[in-house]
């Protein structure tokens, strides 16, 4: 590469990122985030792996470009799939918690990927292709784990089986508090008709005529 191919590389990468990541929202709606996450993480792999046999400028590319497709969904996704287990008030910590995770991953990374340039190959890959062989070989065997996960079959909301939550904490239709979103019960009462319909009979009494000025009963 030579002049500002490196920065149109970068560059490529956001392209499909910015373009794909509202249908990837779509998609991930539409097929569930249990199989749309391990989904795209399982192509991010085969990406990665495949970025360590480029040859030119063409097909570096379209590498990147593929990347940035797979890479659109990622952060909606998981975002989405914590939605679906935590309210709104619990949610906004759990979402910091993961973005948090994202320059750490690099660091570590780093380390990683310093690592693995002190190998003197691995296989017939050599240099720098090492790290995307490695690095997508884990990526791909992370995914596929989760596809061989049982269980993820049983349901057809993917999310109400996932590995990460036991089913104690799995939601439950008889949960007291209120959902996002959902309406708030009103107390209503008892309207003044339906209070004297449902009020019992008087009692029965005994008929009793007073007596009359001369002294006389007016009863039989």
């Amino acid at each position: 590469m030579s002049g500002y191919d490196y920065n149109a590389l970068l560059s490529i990468f956001y392209i499909s990122y910015i373009l794909f990541e509202i249908p990837s929202n779509i998609m991930c709606k539409w097929v569930g985030p249990g199989w749309f996450i391990p989904t795209i993480s399982l192509g991010f792999g085969i990406v990665s792996v495949c970025t360590a046999f480029v040859h030119n400028f063409a097909e570096a590319a379209g590498v990147r470009f593929l990347l940035g497709i797979f890479e659109a969904g990622m952060m909606p996704g998981i975002a989405y799939y914590l939605s679906r287990w935590y309210r709104r008030s619990e949610l906004t910590f759990r979402l910091s918690l993961y973005i948090v995770m994202a320059p750490m991953a690099g660091a570590f990374g780093g380390l990683l990927a310093s690592g693995i340039l002190t190998l003197p190959h691995f296989g017939g890959v050599y240099g720098w292709r090492m790290i995307f062989a490695i690095e997508g070989i884990i990526t791909i065997g992370l995914s596929v784990m989760r596809f061989a996960r049982p269980g993820i079959h049983a349901s057809s909301d993917p999310v109400l089986t996932s590995f990460a939550f036991s089913p104690a904490s799995s939601p439950s239709p008889t949960d007291p508090r209120p959902r996002d979103g959902s309406p708030k019960r009103k107390k209503t009462s008892p309207s003044p008709a339906s209070s004297r319909s449902a009020s019992p009979p008087p009692r029965s009494s005994i008929a009793w005529t007073p007596r009359s000025s001369s002294g006389a009963s007016s009863a039989p």
